[in-house]
């Protein structure tokens, strides 16, 4: 079954058989797991396209992430600034690198 977010995105629903197991849990944080592996992963979801806006970057949880170049310092016009409130990590996908935010 499937069900919609406060957002408007589907959302799966538990079954009833993964609701039975996870209240034989004792803690409550451990039954949510069990139940919305998906809210508490470590990556933030980002919807395909351009993040355009402050505002939509603070909607989506990272917080104002412009990729701003570096004004000053020895860095200056040679690098972006990139928030500390969030850890990035650059990967090789085998087609290019990519640069993932994770949460802290």
């Amino acid at each position: 079954m499937v069900s919609r977010n406060y957002k408007g995105e589907r959302m799966r629903c538990p079954t009833e058989e993964q609701i039975l197991e996870a209240a034989k849990e004792s803690n409550v944080e451990e039954a949510l797991k069990k139940l919305f592996p998906e809210v508490f992963t470590e990556y933030f979801y980002l919807p395909h396209g351009r993040i355009e806006s402050d505002d939509q970057a603070i909607e989506l949880g990272l917080g104002s992430v412009s990729l701003v170049v570096r004004g000053s310092g020895p860095f200056k016009n040679k690098a972006f600034c990139l928030s500390k409130q969030i850890n990035w990590e650059i990967v090789d996908d085998g087609t290019l690198l990519v640069l993932v935010p994770t949460k802290k």
